[in-house]
């Protein structure tokens, strides 16, 4: 179960590093990226990564900020990220 955990904030912290990225060719933008990620049921332990990874930095560390919205449950988490209050949803199955 720990190695899942960490492949999942690999995954995670990787997909938004991506979300960082400037455009060379458009104008100058110096803001910190925004998401926000609607976290399944954040109590539970395997969703624990995306927590810990935010309150530890590292998705700042990459130029990103984080908002973490804590969803009652993977289903609720989902219907955030596709009614567009969430960019990205931290669900596990």
């Amino acid at each position: 179960m720990c190695g899942l955990a960490l492949a999942n904030m690999f995954v995670q912290v990787t997909f938004l590093a991506g979300c960082g990225g400037t455009n060379p060719s458009g104008p100058s933008n110096d803001r910190t990226p925004s998401v926000r990620i609607a976290v399944g049921g954040q109590s539970l332990l395997i969703q624990s990564v995306t927590t810990i990874a935010a309150e530890l930095g590292h998705f700042r560390a990459e130029g990103i900020d984080v908002e973490l919205h804590d969803a009652s449950s993977g289903a609720k988490a989902m219907q955030a990220l596709l009614g567009g209050s969430a960019d990205v949803g931290s669900i596990f199955l």
